[in-house]
C-alpha cells in the first residue's frame, strides 16, 4: 500500500504546475463556498438537471469540491484533487449543457468554466503537483542529500 501511495504522491519539479493547479482549485473553492451558502440554488440546478438523490448530491458533490479544490491549491495528494476535480465538473458540464436549451432555467455557470476546470484538473492527474506543491516538498524533504552525498532517509521509511 504504502508504495501506491507514493506512486500517487509523486511529481516532478515543474514549476508550470501551479497554474493548473490554481486555474482548477480556485473555481472549486469558489463554487464549493456558493453551494454550502446556497444549497437551494444548487439543489434547483440539479432538480432542474434531472439528477438523481438530489439532497445527497447537494452535500455530496458541494464536499467533493471543496476537497478537491483544497487539496489542488495545497498540492497536498494534488492527483486525488484532480480526481475530484474530474469528478465533480463532469456531471456540471453534462447539467450546463441541458439546461442551456431550458427557458426556465436557473442560472450556472457559462460552459467554458467547467471544461477549464476539467481540463486543468485532467493535467494535474496525469503529470501531478509539480514543483511547488505539497507533494514535492514532501519528496524534497525525505531525498535530500547531504554534504557527504548519501541520501538523508530513504523515499520508502516514511
Amino acid at each position: 500500500m504504502i508504495p501506491f501511495v507514493q506512486r500517487l504522491r509523486q511529481t516532478k519539479p515543474r514549476k508550470i504546475m501551479l497554474l493548473p493547479r490554481l486555474l482548477a482549485g480556485l473555481p472549486l473553492v469558489a463554487f464549493s463556498a456558493m453551494h454550502f451558502m446556497n444549497p437551494e440554488h444548487f439543489r434547483s440546478i440539479l432538480t432542474a438537471a434531472g439528477v438523481p438523490m438530489v439532497e445527497v448530491n447537494v452535500w455530496a458533490a458541494s464536499a467533493a469540491e471543496m476537497l478537491g479544490g483544497v487539496l489542488l491549491l495545497t498540492g497536498f495528494f494534488a492527483r486525488v484533487g484532480g480526481l475530484l476535480g474530474i469528478g465533480t465538473m463532469a456531471p456540471a458540464i453534462l447539467a450546463t449543457v441541458k439546461l442551456a436549451g431550458l427557458a426556465s432555467a436557473p442560472k450556472v455557470p457559462p460552459l467554458p468554466l467547467p471544461i477549464l476546470v476539467l481540463v486543468a484538473s485532467a493535467v494535474v492527474l496525469v503529470l501531478g503537483g509539480g514543483a511547488w506543491s505539497a507533494d514535492a516538498r514532501r519528496h524534497e524533504a525525505c531525498c535530500t542529500t547531504e554534504e557527504t552525498g548519501r541520501t538523508s532517509k530513504s523515499p520508502t521509511a516514511l
